[in-house]
C-alpha cells in the first residue's frame, strides 16, 4: 500500500490545521479521494498514502516540505488534520524551546524555501477545503471554517 514515507513527528510540525466534519464519519474514503483528485487538477506533487499508528493518511511532498493529511473517523464524526513538516528538521535536532526552534529554522531555511514552502502548503490546505465542500456540499458552513493555520510560518 504505502512506500516509504516521512515519519511525522509532533516536534517537527511547523504549521497545522485540523477540522471536525459532523456527521461524516463514514466518508473517510471519498474524503481522499476528493482530496486526491483536487490536488490532481492543481499541482503535480508526488503523494503516497501510508499508515501511522494504524490511522491512514496521505503524505504530499514538495522538495524538502512534505504535508501529512489524516482523516479520522471518530463516532459518528470525521476528524481531518493537516500538518506541514520538513526533511531538514530532523527529531533529534528539534530544540525544545520556542525560542530555540525558531532560531533553529532561521539557520535551516532561507528566505525562499520559506516562502516556496508557504506555497506548497496553502495549495495543499486549500485541496483539503475544496474536498470538504465537495463532501458536505451544503452542510458546509464556510462561515464557521477557519480559513488560517498556524504555526511557525504564520497564518495562510
Amino acid at each position: 500500500m504505502a512506500k516509504k514515507v516521512q515519519k511525522p513527528y509532533l516536534q517537527n510540525v511547523m504549521q497545522n490545521w485540523d477540522i471536525l466534519l459532523n456527521g461524516q464519519g463514514e466518508k473517510q474514503k471519498e474524503f481522499y479521494e476528493a482530496f486526491e483528485k483536487e490536488l490532481d487538477n492543481r499541482v503535480n506533487v508526488k503523494t503516497d498514502r501510508f499508515s501511522h499508528d494504524g490511522i491512514t493518511g496521505i503524505q504530499v511532498a514538495f522538495r524538502s516540505i512534505y504535508c501529512n493529511v489524516f482523516a479520522v473517523p471518530f463516532g459518528s464524526d470525521l476528524f481531518v488534520s493537516w500538518d506541514m513538516q520538513s526533511k531538514k528538521v530532523s527529531p533529534s535536532k528539534s530544540p525544545s524551546s520556542l525560542g530555540g526552534m525558531i532560531d533553529s529554522l532561521s539557520k535551516t531555511f532561507s528566505y525562499v524555501d520559506v516562502k516556496v514552502g508557504a506555497a506548497f502548503g496553502s495549495v495543499v490546505l486549500d485541496c483539503i477545503r475544496a474536498a470538504i465542500f465537495e463532501l458536505m456540499g451544503d452542510k458546509a458552513d464556510t462561515a464557521k471554517m477557519s480559513r488560517q493555520s498556524s504555526g511557525m510560518l504564520g497564518s495562510f
